[in-house]
């Protein structure tokens, strides 16, 4: 099939970025319901059984940068598949815990490794082949997402009150499994040495979007994607990694979540004010760039009417 962005195999490319998303983010949105289990099993505190899902969650994000080489080094169809087989071992062995330190390494750490790179690699496919559709591209790939936030909670129930959370987990890791037949379609549409030529050019954009990977895109250039996806899932990854066991922690000493709440709601006023502050900033400089520019165009027409006349 002729390469070309926008179409064709393009799209197929969208249908894995789906499913992947549609497993990583629905299984990281759906720690709650094993989370209430794990307490009653080994009677540990939240902020211990938070740890889990935190990890999970948490590297996802934050080993960006370690998925970025690895995408590097191996392409993306490799990288998929061996992030969906890492995932699949750290979910199906999660079976066999005993303890929360079992845990945190198989259904943590392993698997959180294995989503990153199934995660970075899907985000990365898709910004490669799209160019005008981007921005749908991109919603539709995360709508995966949200489709699994919604169906993951509710089945991982289901398979809890028949089998038991360690049977829930081993089905589950099946499902993970499939993330492997999705990444094949995942064909890189750029070689190595078109990648290598790509970051010799020099390209601009200053838009901050919604959709972070278009943002990226936008910003770094598609010979950059992969890093700069890496450093914002990093930087991602340092407040998710924190977020759940603090949330446990301060329930455990006021015994309420309000407090939690407060300081979640209070993360985002200040996360909002900085981005508005950026605008702001950002637009004074480009009116005074323009108004110097426009001012230095009206002096140079001056001294040339005077010249003429």
């Amino acid at each position: 099939m002729t390469r070309q962005k926008d179409a064709g195999w393009a799209w197929v490319c969208v249908v894995g970025s789906f499913y992947i998303h549609f497993i990583v983010i629905g299984l990281m949105q759906s720690f709650g319901v094993i989370y209430v289990e794990l307490l009653d099993q080994f009677n540990s505190s939240r902020g211990e059984t938070a740890w889990i899902g935190s990890l999970l969650s948490g590297l996802v994000l934050l080993l960006g940068p370690v998925g970025v080489v690895v995408l590097d080094l191996l392409g993306t169809r490799v990288t998929a598949i061996l992030g969906a087989v890492l995932a699949c071992v750290g979910c199906s062995v999660s079976f066999l815990a005993e303890s929360l330190i079992f845990l945190y390494f198989s259904y943590g750490v392993i698997q959180g490794l294995g989503f990153n790179l199934m995660f970075i690699t899907a985000t990365v496919i898709v910004n490669q082949y799209f160019v005008k559709r981007r921005s749908l591209a991109n919603a539709l790939g995360s709508l995966g997402g949200g489709v699994g936030t919604l169906v993951l909670p509710p089945l991982l129930q289901v398979m809890m009150s028949e089998y038991t959370w360690r049977g829930a987990l081993l089905i589950t890791g099946g499902l993970v499994l499939n993330c492997a037949v999705f990444g094949t379609l995942f064909k890189p549409f750029y070689s190595k040495q078109e990648l290598s030529d790509l970051k010799t050019e020099t390209r601009k954009s200053g838009i901050w979007l919604y959709v972070h990977p278009v943002a990226v895109a936008d910003i770094v250039g598609d010979e950059k994607l992969t890093e700069g996806l890496g450093c914002l899932f990093f930087l991602e990854g340092v407040v998710i990694f924190l977020g759940s066991p603090t949330a446990g922690w301060l329930y455990d000493a006021t015994g309420d979540y309000a407090i939690s709440f407060y300081a979640a709601g209070s993360l985002f006023i200040v996360g909002g004010a900085v981005i508005l502050l950026y605008e702001v900033t950002h637009t004074c400089k480009q009116l005074r760039r323009h108004n110097t520019t426009k001012g230095r165009a009206d002096n140079t027409g001056g001294v040339t009417e005077e010249l003429l006349r």
